[in-house]
């Protein structure tokens, strides 16, 4: 790959940790009734708005050739960009470990692959200096894959 197109996936790596009060469904208003007789509709899950807890403090995250190594062909040869909710625990060491993709856009291009790949290079600093607290948590990390166009 080109340096164009690794240094563009460095710029879209787009990693935040979200809390779990964040992923909560939100309240919705009901429609203003109208005179149309009533439908049965499907329900359709709508996203909550999403609160980025503050930053943690990383020792290692994937470089731009680390997403650009995983990026999946068949979506980089048809220009498809993606995201991916992934959550994973904590171990003592800070590495991230029984990651799972929890959400992917757009679904059967193979994000939440590339996804959980990705996660071994990340590392959360635990010590003192750090937050010892994040050991044996789940956190959710948002990845952003994005083409350049």
């Amino acid at each position: 790959m080109h340096a164009t197109f690794r240094q563009a996936l460095i710029v879209a790596a787009v990693l935040t940790v979200l809390s779990p009060a964040a992923l909560a469904p939100t309240a919705h208003a009901d429609p203003a009734p109208t005179d149309a007789p009533p439908t049965t509709v499907a329900p359709i899950e709508v996203p909550s708005p999403l609160t980025p807890m503050p930053p943690y403090k990383w020792l290692h995250r994937p470089s731009g050739q680390n997403m650009a190594d995983y990026y999946p062909l068949a979506a980089m040869q048809q220009g498809v960009s993606g995201h991916v909710s992934m959550s994973c625990k904590v171990v003592p060491d800070g590495h991230l470990t029984a990651c799972a993709a929890v959400a992917v856009t757009p679904p059967g291009q193979n994000f939440d692959y590339a996804s959980l790949k990705l996660a071994r290079y990340f590392q959360l600093d635990v010590t003192p200096k750090g937050d010892p607290t994040l050991i044996g948590t789940t956190i959710t990390i948002q990845i952003g894959w994005l083409v350049p166009r």
